[in-house]
């Protein structure tokens, strides 16, 4: 015989078995049903019924949850008194130049003189230009058509 027919190689030939595909799940089971039945009662209960603390309250707490006296009263919203200053700061060494021997005065606003020369030329430019009304470049790009 040829390789792969039956009963012609060496020995017995092999038996058909069967592989279930849950047999996993099965095993796990029967290993459960078995570990219920070893169980002895059912679980563990205390004899006594909630035991709470030594010092319990009527709400179930401890006392040490609970006021023995009353709470001080709230403390108003006082607004410290402001501090006077006695004297007005004086500086140790006062400047020797300046405006009041300090600082200068802040400069008056000038006008940018980049702008004005900008905006000149822009006035100038548009007296210059003769005074003609709009008119396009030149007539229409492309020719009618013709429907079909």
């Amino acid at each position: 015989g040829t390789h792969g027919i039956t009963d012609t190689s060496i020995g017995m030939p092999y038996r058909y078995q069967s592989d279930p595909y849950d047999a996993e799940h099965k095993r796990t089971i029967d290993e459960n049903r078995t570990n219920v039945q070893k169980q002895i009662g059912g679980a563990f209960k205390a004899a006594s019924r909630g035991g709470g603390t030594f010092d319990r309250t009527e709400q179930g707490s401890s006392k040490i949850y609970s006021l023995d006296r009353p709470l001080p009263p709230k403390k108003g919203n006082d607004k410290k008194p402001q501090r006077t200053i006695p004297v007005a700061f004086k500086p140790s060494s006062p400047g020797k130049r300046g405006y009041n021997c300090t600082i200068s005065p802040f400069p008056e606003y000038k006008e940018d003189p980049l702008e004005l020369q900008e905006r000149r030329k822009r006035e100038e430019a548009k007296l210059a230009k003769p005074q003609t009304t709009w008119k396009p470049i030149s007539g229409p790009k492309s020719t009618p058509t013709r429907c079909l």
